[in-house]
C-alpha cells in the first residue's frame, strides 16, 4: 500500500492558457528507484483523461512522476509518463529517464486547458481527483483566475 503524505495543488498561467498541477508525494518510496506498476498507472491516466476531456477548453492531461530533492547519482533508468491530447481520442506512454535516485517522488497530475472564464471546468478536475477543498481554497484560486496569477496551495495529509 501507498502511503501519501504532502500533497500540493499549483494554478498557474501562460498566453491564454490555465495550468493545473496536482502533486501527491509517494511515501513508500524514499531514496529509491521509482518502479511503478505501468498498466495500473495507464489505466488511471485513461481514466482520468476519458472525465477531462470534455471540460471546455481542454488541451491535455498527463499523468507523470516527479522527483523530491536530490540524493545520489545511479545509472540511467526510465520512468513513464502518461499524456492525453486535445482529441482526447487514447492516452500516449513515454519514458523520462533519470540518472540519479531523488529523496521521494510524487505522482503529478496535470491539467492544461483554455483559461476558463468560471470554475466550471476546474471543480470537474477536482472532483475527478476526488479533492474536497474548501471555501477558503477555492477561493484562492478563483482569486488567481480573476487576476491570472500564480497560487499554491498546500492541502491537508490523508
Amino acid at each position: 500500500m501507498e502511503v501519501i503524505n504532502m500533497k500540493i495543488l499549483n494554478v498557474s498561467f501562460s498566453t491564454n492558457v490555465m495550468h493545473i498541477n496536482y502533486e501527491v508525494e509517494l511515501y513508500s518510496v524514499r531514496k529509491n528507484r521509482l518502479s511503478v506498476n505501468e498498466t495500473k498507472y495507464e489505466e488511471k491516466a485513461k481514466e482520468i483523461s476519458n472525465q477531462v476531456k470534455w471540460i471546455k477548453g481542454f488541451n491535455r492531461f498527463s499523468l507523470s512522476f516527479g522527483e523530491i530533492d536530490w540524493y545520489e547519482s545511479c545509472d540511467r533508468y526510465a520512468v513513464p509518463y502518461f499524456t492525453c491530447s486535445e482529441n482526447g481520442k487514447r492516452v500516449k506512454k513515454d519514458y523520462i529517464y533519470f540518472n540519479d535516485v531523488p529523496k521521494g517522488w510524487t505522482v503529478n497530475y496535470c491539467l492544461i486547458i483554455e483559461t476558463p472564464s468560471s470554475m466550471r471546468g476546474i471543480n470537474k478536475f477536482f472532483k475527478v481527483l476526488k479533492l474536497n477543498l474548501n471555501e477558503k481554497q477555492l477561493n484562492k484560486i478563483r482569486k488567481a483566475l480573476k487576476e491570472q496569477k500564480y497560487c499554491s496551495i498546500e492541502l491537508e495529509e490523508d
